[in-house]
């Protein structure tokens, strides 16, 4: 039933938030998140990219393996840096503090994706706040 659910919101361009009753570990409530017109070829861009780039391990509002990334563009003091540690988060772990200060409180594990694009980057943040949004 679950997995009707979820194929039937991926192609109506929704998502669902399962949350499980603490009691019983049973899923209590479900949310069905409207992204709007699944055709938004923008958040839908920025979805896919975040699923297959990002969502190993980061969440969205809440901490994983990684931090989590609403906010994140607030969190840098340099846009370009940014884009640049999401390249080659090594080569900015030796020359920026905050680079740093993550790389040891999330467990020294660093990462490279060199050929994403600051489109590509930006179409995440987009659906990192369009998610945000439709949740609060």
């Amino acid at each position: 039933m679950i997995l009707i659910a979820l194929l039937l919101c991926f192609y109506f361009g929704k998502t669902i938030l399962f949350r499980k009753n603490q009691e019983d570990n049973d899923i209590a409530n479900v949310q069905v998140i409207d992204y709007g017109d699944k055709t938004d070829k923008e958040i839908t861009d920025g979805k896919i990219l975040f699923l297959n780039n990002c969502a190993s391990c980061h969440l969205i509002s809440k901490i994983s393996e990684g931090p989590q990334l609403d906010n994140i563009e607030e969190r840098w003091p340099d846009k370009n840096l940014l884009y640049e540690f999401i390249r080659d988060s090594e080569k900015v772990i030796k020359k920026n503090e905050y680079a740093k200060k993550l790389w040891v409180t999330y467990g020294k594990v660093s990462h490279e994706f060199p050929n994403i694009k600051n489109e590509e980057i930006d179409a995440i943040f987009r659906y990192i706040k369009k998610w945000k949004s439709a949740i609060e």
